[in-house]
């Protein structure tokens, strides 16, 4: 009896199990990590509405660089304050709130691909409405 022939075919099944147990362990913790949604607090303002927010701040931040006439007085903080005024959101809910999805980037980064989603819609829309008027 070769003994190298017996433990060379051993090796690759144990391997396999090893391998087995690994991947499906490593799965079930990765499930269970994701299942568990973080309770946002009460004082945070929640995504949707966040997305909403940050449209409208973007879309004043374009009107102050692009849209804007030399007579107008530049002043950012006040269009700023608008906008979080118009969503009944004091400028420290909001600064908490960015504080807290900056904590997560993976969060921050999902609330930032629903506004660039939001205003490329916008855009299209816009673009669409420019194209029937002519």
């Amino acid at each position: 009896m070769d003994i190298s022939k017996t433990y060379s075919s051993r090796a690759p099944i144990h391997f396999a199990n090893i391998f087995f147990i690994f991947f499906f362990t490593s799965a079930f913790i990765i499930s269970c990590n994701n299942q568990k949604q973080e309770k946002v607090p009460d004082t945070i303002i929640p995504e949707d509405k966040l997305v909403l927010i940050l449209v409208d701040l973007h879309q004043a931040d374009a009107f102050l660089n692009f849209g804007a006439s030399n007579t107008l007085v530049y002043e950012p903080k006040n269009y700023y304050n608008k906008v979080l005024e118009n969503h009944s959101v004091t400028r420290e809910k909001f600064n908490e709130t960015i504080r807290y999805y900056s904590s997560n980037p993976a969060k921050l980064d999902t609330i930032y691909d629903h506004v660039l989603a939001k205003l490329s819609e916008m855009k299209a829309e816009l673009i669409k409405s420019n194209y029937k008027n002519k």
